[in-house]
């Protein structure tokens, strides 16, 4: 009893907050923030994954003027604009924009604090034009507010993957890259669909939530319907899919419990000597010292001790990263990105030991390196590279990154405009300071006796279309080298890790991850990862690959479903500017909206 007293009177010591609490949910900028924080949460770390279906909920809300209109439980009224005009909506969306991309990318400043700061700045503006363009279009059409929202959404997210400044980082479908089950779609309409799907779910349960009676329980059966057709149809697709077992992939985790299934997933048995024999070998370089040149044979060691170490049998231990490393010879090594922490081409002593080790494990060695060109005595390309190295050959190919991360490895514009260089060394010093590399101008594909691959050096696997462009010029599995050491032990390894799962799908190829402090893996083509290192750990984990045998939607015809919202936006833009939906009856409307309220009333009263 006393300690019921206590707690009531505890209770009531908190009734002034409320008022505050009220203040600040009816301000303007209330259900933005909260929005954001929500769709923040989704994405890895700490990936609570279905919180995004309903994330947008409070933004639907703040859209809709529903903090500005009379209590009603069903929507007799059109959705009302801002009262402070276009340029009031714009505000609220921009704020969503700057909490969500500030806390999802807040970690870019362990690269460039400048460039985080304008990356920051121009993300904020899809999110706000999201903001306006949905308002706009809610007020004046008479098209179902979900899918309006879905549209406009998904077409803004396929505008974010073009040119110079593209960063499809934040696409809301990555917050399922770990839930095989609900993806499979994405082989039809990339992860750009798994985005419409969502957003469309959000709608629906916003327009639940403000509607009542036989109209609630309408939309409500529609969300059951949209979560259980694409949930039936993943579990089809895997049911049919090769491989020895069928699992949803663990999140990946700090070393606190490894993804790896008991029974890794392998190509199927006619698959087994006609795959691909890959050992990833994972440096775990601390970023302190990688770039020290003191450290620099320290990283050349540790690479040639772990690349030795699978000339020995694979220990018994179950959760050992080497596995099965002496039953099958090795077709190819792989290191991660920047492995080689010179360049490494114009440095004779260290490419010989990477080609003397290629020659005395008898197996190819794909590093990552930079390299350089002279294009006149003043002028000077440096690229960031994979190079492949025989055992007979040395060094046979190489590959640029062609996709470069903007304000971080190169600041655009920088030609037309030579004194943003200027101003971002006034802003950054040292690594904080965004650096300049050259973008590569071709793919390149990468030959071995048993087959054909591409290489996607670190932030080039976010991008569906140019993935699918290196799937159709013939490679028959895909390679990812990154080093995500750069970022801390936060979340950004888990981030960019869930988003290389989406390009397996799509194209339904496997994919051997390899980076600096993990995570490396394996991905097959359905999406579910087979093998996996822990984080900032050594290591040197070995799997088996198939060659590419089918062809998706997606791989053929590229960004159809992404066109397609594309167009159906502009066309819709276009109605509601030039045949606006005819306003109702003021008197009709208070009087409905009057009748609504009496009723809310009469059930709770």
């Amino acid at each position: 009893m006393s300690h019921n007293l206590g707690k009531a009177k505890g209770l009531k010591k908190l009734k002034f907050l409320y008022p505050a609490f009220k203040s600040l949910s009816e301000g303007p900028f209330f259900f933005p923030i909260a929005s954001a924080l929500l769709l923040f949460l989704a994405f890895p770390q700490p990936s609570l994954s279905f919180v995004g279906f309903v994330a947008l909920v409070p933004l639907f809300f703040s859209i809709h003027g529903a903090k500005n209109r009379e209590h009603v439980p069903s929507p007799p009224l059109p959705p009302s604009p801002s009262k402070k005009g276009w340029r009031g909506t714009f505000r609220q969306g921009y704020l969503f924009g700057l909490v969500f991309s500030a806390g999802l990318l807040f970690w870019v400043a362990h690269t460039t604090m400048a460039g985080t700061i304008a990356l920051v700045l121009f993300l904020a503006l899809y999110p706000a034009v999201f903001f306006v363009l949905a308002e706009y279009v809610g007020r004046r059409s008479k098209l179902p507010f979900p899918l309006i929202a879905a549209l406009l959404w998904t077409s803004l997210e396929y505008v974010r993957t073009w040119g110079l400044f593209g960063f499809p980082w934040q696409n809301l479908g990555h917050i399922l890259g770990g839930h095989p089950t609900l993806i499979q779609s994405a082989a039809y309409a990339s992860v750009l669909g798994i985005s419409f799907w969502i957003v469309l779910i959000n709608g629906m349960v916003f327009e639940a939530f403000r509607s009542s009676g036989r109209k609630r329980s309408g939309w409500i059966g529609l969300i059951a319907l949209l979560l259980i057709v694409p949930y039936v149809h993943g579990r089809i697709v895997l049911s049919r899919a090769r491989g020895t077992a069928e699992r949803e992939m663990g999140r990946w985790g700090d070393g606190e419990r490894s993804p790896s299934p008991p029974h890794p997933l392998t190509p199927s048995e006619e698959e087994r000597g006609t795959g691909i024999r890959i050992a990833l070998v994972q440096g775990n370089i601390d970023q302190k010292i990688k770039w020290n040149s003191k450290f620099l044979s320290h990283s050349f060691q540790t690479y040639d001790r772990l690349t030795q170490s699978l000339r020995e049998p694979a220990p018994e231990r179950s959760d050992s990263l080497i596995a099965d490393s002496a039953e099958a010879k090795l077709d190819l090594i792989v290191w991660p990105e920047t492995a080689a922490p010179v360049y490494l081409l114009k440095r004779p002593a260290y490419r010989d030991w990477v080609a003397g080790l290629a020659r005395s494990m008898d197996t190819p060695i794909l590093t990552g390196a930079n390299d350089y060109e002279w294009i006149n005595k003043d002028k000077v390309h440096i690229f960031n590279s994979a190079i492949l190295f025989d055992p007979e050959q040395g060094p046979v190919q190489k590959s640029d990154k062609m996709h470069l991360v903007a304000f971080s490895e190169r600041v655009p514009l920088l030609d037309l405009f030579p004194a943003l260089d200027r101003l971002c060394a006034k802003l950054g010093q040292g690594d904080l300071s965004p650096a300049n590399f050259t973008p590569g101008k071709k793919r390149v594909l990468f030959e071995l006796p048993k087959g054909r691959f591409s290489v996607l050096i670190c932030f080039e696997a976010i991008f569906p279309d140019e993935v699918r462009r290196f799937v159709n010029d013939g490679a028959q599995f895909l390679v990812n080298i990154t080093n995500d050491g750069w970022f801390g032990r936060y979340s950004a390894p888990h981030q960019h890790a869930q988003i290389v799962v989406f390009r397996a799908v799509e194209n339904r190829i496997w994919i051997a991850r390899c980076a600096n402090t993990g995570f490396s893996f394996f991905v097959d083509p359905w999406g579910r990862v087979t093998r996996s290192t822990k984080i900032y750990e050594e290591g040197v984990l070995v799997g088996e690959v198939a060659l590419r045998t089918e062809e998706t939607f997606y791989s053929r015809h590229g960004d159809v479903f992404a066109t397609a919202c594309l167009i159906c936006t502009i066309v819709m833009l276009g109605w509601a500017a030039f045949f606006p939906k005819r306003n109702r009856n003021p008197e009709k409307c208070h009087r409905k909206a009057a009748k609504f309220a009496e009723k809310d009333e009469e059930e709770t009263g």
